[in-house]
């Protein structure tokens, strides 16, 4: 006797770790076949074949609204349809904007009645704000809720909020194309970076607030600075305690003698191994609140308490005025408390600040429909009725 099968229908589903990223940002699909055997896998962006012969496909290179899929074809045998198509997955890449809604149980209230409030949100990121208002006045604690018992007749309850979750904005200032020296007591060490000629350094940059302005940046918390590498390696390769220091100031040059701000410590201490002939970003442990008005000083050092041999190479721009105060030493040093600088220059690297954006958005608002309530008993007892 003969067994006729029915046909199978093989699918395959995917799933990402992320809907919305930053441009350059990492993001992982991972496919789920159904009926699949031993199933082989073609993932496509844009129906243009990409990945590779895997459930899981990661990339870096995706696009605002591109559009990932994958293709499974199964093993087994008296199947429906095969190869299949899984589900589509759209890519938000770029900011992605907060959002707020306010919601209470009910608007309308006796005087003198509690009431709370509760806000929803959408990409809130990892230190969400709160800033509750009532008439437009601040009340309430950074909460996603809030209550309150005196309300009047009329009175609007919003909530403004401000999320970290989004990409940063990126401002490059210096265009040079000359990249510092390997070697040499002054030429590897202004507008060097990672100047490891020497086996201990402290070095001080002077970036103006014209400079910053110029380029578009406004006030806001710098999270990370990036600097460019030719492909030459430093000897040695690592610097240790590489330190990342800044501070706002009103200093307009820098001369011999170290500028001594609050600084605040953004990067660091940590053993760091540049990468040659590459983007190095330095994300920062504390963001750098810049006001937007002040001049700012970014510090470098390090000491590997050596004798350096050759210097990372890096790109600068020569200023118009003295933007570099250094410090450098051979052997056993503490350069980081260093008063006075060896010299000065007006190299100063090329550096992108990246600036970790807060945009504030508002809720819906809600208008309370507050009134006397009358008592049921007392009403009655007044009647006469009781």
């Amino acid at each position: 006797m003969m067994t006729i099968s029915s046909a199978i229908t093989p699918s395959v589903s995917i799933v990402s770790s992320a809907t919305a990223i930053c441009a350059g940002a990492s993001v992982t699909f991972t496919a789920t076949p159904v009926n699949g055997g031993t199933p082989t896998y073609q993932w496509k962006v844009n129906g243009v074949n990409s990945g590779s012969n895997s459930p899981l496909f990661t990339t870096t290179t995706l696009n605002n609204n591109d559009v990932v899929t994958c293709d499974m074809t199964s093993t087994l045998s008296c199947l429906a349809v095969n190869p299949v198509t899984s589900n589509p997955i759209t890519l938000q890449v770029g900011n992605v904007l907060p959002g707020i809604n306010i919601s209470t149980p009910s608007s309308t209230l006796c005087t003198g009645q509690s009431a709370s409030f509760t806000a929803t949100v959408s990409n809130a990121g990892a230190n969400p704000v709160y800033q509750w208002k009532l008439n437009g006045a601040n009340v309430g604690t950074n909460n996603a809720s809030y209550s309150g018992s005196s309300f009047n007749n009329g009175d609007q309850i919003n909530c403004n909020y401000s999320s970290d979750a989004l990409c940063a904005s990126t401002y490059t200032l210096g265009t040079g194309t000359t990249t510092t020296s390997a070697t040499g007591n002054t030429n590897s060490v202004a507008g060097s970076v990672y100047p490891t000629s020497f086996g201990n350094a402290r070095i001080q940059y002077l970036f103006t607030a014209s400079e910053l302005t110029t380029l578009g940046m406004s006030a806001g918390k710098i999270g990370s600075v990036t600097f460019s590498l030719m492909n030459a390696a430093g000897n040695p390769t690592t610097l240790n305690n590489y330190t990342l220091r800044m501070a706002p100031t009103t200093a307009t040059v820098l001369t011999t003698s170290f500028q001594n701000p609050v600084f605040t410590t953004v990067y660091g201490p940590q053993n760091y191994t540049p990468v040659n002939n590459a983007l190095n970003t330095m994300n920062f442990s504390t963001p750098f609140e810049w006001d937007g008005v002040s001049n700012i000083l970014l510090e470098i050092c390090f000491n590997n308490n050596s004798t350096g041999v050759s210097a990372y190479r890096n790109y600068y721009t020569s200023t118009s005025f003295n933007s570099c105060a250094f410090y450098r030493v051979q052997g056993a040093a503490t350069p980081c408390t260093q008063s006075t600088a060896s010299g000065f220059s007006t190299r100063r690297p090329n550096v992108q600040f990246n600036l970790l954006p807060r945009p504030t958005v508002q809720s819906n608002t809600i208008t309370l429909n507050v009134n006397p309530c009358k008592c049921i008993e007392s009403d009655i007892v007044h009647r006469g009725l009781f």
